[in-house]
């Protein structure tokens, strides 16, 4: 016998499901988990600002806040382009920051031990008109084209693609699935993974809780990387998982970024890496594996060795186009083309050290 049904059977809610058949992989992928990764990165990083400069985590202090967020698929983007997009950024992420500040001193919100939502219809209100604008900065780099910003706003905000459009087929079936689930995770799903506690009501199982799971034969692949339901403080369930595709995601989203990596991780996130860059063809410092782990070593705060040459290059190539831009020469290019310029006598005799930073000991 069943009681309460509505809650028992409700998608978001219940645990009560049994799956059967084939395991099959996750339709619009990497899209699927991109997005939410976008909408999640704003609050964590709204959350590090909150806190002492000494507390804060090395990726904000880097400057880095947004590294890798807009998908190694997305489409490459103009300088002009590119400096807008990074405009709206920070301009809806100050609007962000001011919305959290109004929703935690009216208890809408709370901060510790992290933020969390408290009030669903304080979200609908006033959270999510701005989170429907930050993920329309990152649809906009991934491709979405071809609509105005209201309609997408309508979209997002709305019933999607088929509630909000009156004429979508100038839509492709990418930007229509980007739409739809955009809506989803503005409407349902984000409230839902905001109103979690990290190691209440959700968490990573521990190394020494893996080993024992896996001594008594219950620790599938799933439990093992996706975070896990849990029944008290760091108490995780013995085999529940979370039942929703999407909500999985988002949870164990927020797992890693408030947990970090486990060792086991960081080994085969390290294997993976290297079986990437293996595969990819062209000089090894300019594939793409090499550069996004340069850009994970940048943002801890340290540099990888034997980049100085490649640095060195790279930023010459943005000095010669910022000429380009400003219609300006460069002294080396005028001494070419036989125009010295007049040296101040000071300056004659300084000496031009290496613009980078020692290597780390």
């Amino acid at each position: 016998v069943l009681d309460e049904v509505d809650w028992l059977l409700h998608p978001l809610k219940s645990e009560l499901n049994w799956p059967l058949g084939d395991k099959h992989a996750l339709d619009f992928a990497p899209t699927r988990w991109e997005l939410p990764w976008w909408m999640l990165h704003a609050l964590l990083l709204l959350q590090e600002e909150a806190k002492p400069e000494s507390q804060r985590a090395s990726w904000l202090a880097s400057g880095r806040s947004s590294a890798g967020l807009s998908g190694r698929n997305s489409a490459p983007a103009s300088k002009s382009v590119s400096s807008t997009s990074a405009e709206a950024e920070r301009e809806c992420l100050l609007r962000l920051k001011s919305a959290c500040e109004q929703g935690i001193a009216g208890n809408y919100m709370q901060r510790v031990p992290h933020l969390a939502l408290l009030s669903e219809e304080w979200y609908h209100a006033t959270l999510k008109p701005l989170m429907g604008s930050w993920l329309l900065i990152w649809l906009r780099r991934t491709g979405l084209h071809d609509i105005s910003d209201d309609a997408a706003i309508r979209c997002l905000a709305g019933g999607g693609v088929e509630g909000s459009m009156a004429n979508s087929a100038t839509l492709s079936d990418k930007q229509a699935k980007m739409l739809n689930l955009g809506h989803d995770w503005l409407t349902y799903l984000l409230p839902h993974v905001l109103r979690k506690i990290s190691r209440v009501h959700f968490g990573l199982l521990s190394v020494p809780e893996m080993i024992a799971m896996q001594r008594d034969g219950a620790l599938p692949r799933s439990r093992r990387y996706m975070a896990v339901p849990f029944v008290g403080k760091d108490t995780p369930t013995a085999s529940s998982e979370f039942a929703h595709p999407d909500v999985a995601i988002g949870i164990s989203i927020l797992a890693y970024r408030y947990e970090g990596l486990r060792k086991p991780d960081f080994g085969a996130l390290i294997q993976n890496l290297r079986h990437m860059l293996e595969a990819e063809i062209g000089p090894e410092l300019k594939r793409p594996t090499s550069l996004l782990w340069m850009e994970w070593i940048e943002a801890a705060g340290r540099r990888v060795r034997g980049t100085k040459t490649l640095q060195r290059r790279e930023a010459a190539k943005s000095g010669a186009a910022a000429e380009e831009l400003s219609g300006t020469e460069s002294p080396s290019r005028q001494r070419a083309s036989g125009y010295e310029p007049e040296t101040p006598r000071s300056a004659a005799v300084g000496i031009i050290r290496d613009p980078m930073p020692p290597p780390p000991p």
